[in-house]
């Protein structure tokens, strides 16, 4: 029978001790998969039908994957894996890039330039909201026809 507080509160520390050794880090804000939100954005014609973005980010690393299916029902799949050091990494499968860089700017923000065949084509902003439910990219691109264009996605967390 416990009946002091002390054999109690030794039998507690004796369970809870160790699961605190081996709590993990809460994950980033960003790691996670995330679907568009068409009616909260702003992309310019054709909107896609669907868009998931999955990321994991392990401290200075990014790994992001997206599915995009088009409105003409195209599937397309682009994978990077990169660091958060400002140098430039291949994006197998992208189209409109095909190196990106990306830094960190806070827990919140990350910064992300494309290239095209060396020559800078895109600016990214992407930013997940404090409660960790909304992530929002903002980005100006210049087309392979040199058409410049901006957009906003937003997307929800799955």
């Amino acid at each position: 029978m416990i009946g002091d507080r002390g054999t109690l509160a030794a039998l507690v520390s004796a369970f809870l001790f160790p699961m605190l050794l081996v709590a993990q880090p809460a994950p980033d804000p960003f790691t996670g998969t995330w679907k568009l939100n068409a009616q909260r954005s702003a992309l310019p014609a054709p909107v896609p039908q669907s868009w998931v973005i999955q990321l994991d980010i392990n401290g200075e690393t990014i790994r992001a994957r997206e599915d995009t299916v088009g409105k003409d029902g195209r599937v397309s799949t682009v994978k990077v894996e990169a660091r958060f050091d400002g140098r430039d990494y291949p994006v197998p499968g992208a189209t409109d890039i095909d190196r990106i860089a990306y830094s960190r700017i806070n827990d919140y923000t990350i910064q992300a330039v494309g290239k095209k065949n060396g020559k800078l084509v895109e600016r990214e902003m992407i930013t997940v909201s404090r409660d960790g439910k909304t992530l929002r990219t903002s980005y100006s691109l210049v087309s392979a026809t040199g058409q410049r264009m901006s957009a906003t996605a937003v997307f929800d967390k799955q």
